[in-house]
């Protein structure tokens, strides 16, 4: 269990970035970040086999963690450089509490995405109500694979989380012939050009009763 962080894609501009802090194989603490992707005027040309497409930057709206025993919803928010060139932060305290119930607390807090994507920003509210629906979808999905994959009293699930490697992306998906045409538009998102270039062609794994697409390689070391 020497994963460093990983990532659940819920929409193709949607993603939580966890990053589990483990000591001798035992969960101890978590980071989890909520991050939205925004459209650069960067274009790459320079990736072989795929015609110039533009770049993204993942930007970070809400960070969690109980790093420090405290759980901290710290919720961010640019600001002109004026005030300060790392936005504003507001932070909000949930105590105290265990690393499932933590965990519990953020999937609760991630169902208000939408909102909160628009309380970062008015423009990057404004999406579609397509994304809405596959972002809804999927969280119900994430809440699911998430409890799965941390529950270490399960053999199964141990193992499913030891085959994560850092920086993969993980995208649930529905069963066979249960929700067509989410799994439809969750392999576009899958295979837009700029994700496709820098992480390869998408696969379907299995872990557990739960199904995701990913990628061969997180593609970081060549992202911006």
């Amino acid at each position: 269990m020497s994963i460093s962080h990983f990532y659940i894609e819920f929409t193709g501009d949607d993603r939580l970035r966890i990053e589990p802090k483990m000591i001798n194989n035992q969960l101890k603490s978590f980071r989890i970040k909520y991050q939205a992707a925004k459209k650069t005027d960067k274009v790459n040309y320079s990736v072989e086999g795929f015609e110039p497409f533009f770049e993204y930057e993942w930007l970070t709206i809400v960070k969690y963690d109980n790093l420090k025993g405290e759980s901290i919803k710290d919720f961010m928010r640019p600001t002109p450089v004026t005030f300060s060139p790392h936005g504003l932060h507001v932070k909000e305290s949930w105590g105290m509490i265990d690393n499932m119930q933590f965990l519990n607390n953020v999937m609760i807090d991630m169902k208000y995405w939408v909102e909160t994507r628009t309380k970062y920003d008015l423009v990057m509210g404004n999406i579609s109500d397509q994304q809405k629906e596959v972002g809804n979808n999927n969280m119900l999905r994430t809440v699911k694979l998430v409890n799965f994959l941390f529950n270490f009293s399960s053999i199964e699930s141990v193992n499913a989380f030891n085959n994560i490697y850092t920086g993969q992306t993980l995208i649930p998906i529905p069963l066979p012939e249960e929700d067509d045409w989410t799994l439809e538009q969750n392999s576009i998102a899958a295979n837009r050009i700029e994700k496709r270039a820098i992480k390869g062609d998408p696969d379907i794994l299995v872990y557990g009763a739960f199904r995701a697409l990913s990628y061969q390689r997180s593609g970081e070391e060549i992202a911006v």
